[in-house]
């Protein structure tokens, strides 16, 4: 299951230098998050240097990290960083990103205009109440979502009427509305 950040809205970036950092607040939707892809802009330059990311509880813990080579990414692309931490659902954390040797600066691309429900993102120490930092969230779920829906599906369909084939992609908030209103459909 993927949760999306800042991707459907006008977006910007900023460079990240060595000591500064991006936190994005959030509240688990599911309870494992395997990764996270963050898009960059790197505006066609060699970035050298390494890019940290982390996730923090509500008390400032590191739960995990990782770091890796910046100097290879593509240009104006998602980064899968794949984290596998065990999360409570409902709970509010941090993903942190902050760059070690970085001189010509990484830029981590926000949406702009737009408030998160889930929390605010701050840009070094200043808070940016109404920009989300630019991400997919991948949580294994194999079947959550579905189980939040208050009806039977499968005691509204007569087998062998209709197929119905639900392409979907950074819509996941609007897959358990979608569902409910294909139930309630009749032939």
């Amino acid at each position: 299951m993927s949760v999306s950040f800042g991707s459907s809205e006008k977006q910007f970036s900023g460079p990240l230098y060595d000591g500064n950092s991006v936190r994005q607040e959030f509240v688990a939707e599911f309870d494992k998050l395997i990764s996270v892809d963050i898009y960059f802009a790197t505006y066609k330059r060699v970035n050298k240097g390494f890019c940290h990311v982390a996730i923090y509880d509500n008390f400032n813990n590191k739960l995990c990290s990782v770091k890796f080579d910046i100097e290879r990414l593509e240009d104006n692309s998602y980064r899968n960083v794949v984290l596998d931490i065990g999360l409570t659902v409902g709970t509010k954390y941090q993903l942190r990103l902050w760059t070690e040797n970085c001189r010509c600066g990484l830029a981590p691309t926000l949406t702009f205009g737009k408030a998160t429900k889930d929390g605010y993102l701050f840009w070094g120490s200043s808070v940016k109440p109404k920009r989300a930092l630019t991400c997919i969230f991948n949580y294994d779920s194999p079947a959550t979502v579905y189980n939040t829906i208050d009806m039977d599906i499968s005691a509204t369909c007569i087998a062998g009427l209709v197929s119905i084939v639900i392409p979907h992609f950074n819509c996941s908030d609007l897959l358990q509305q979608t569902l409910a209103s294909i139930a309630n459909q009749t032939y």
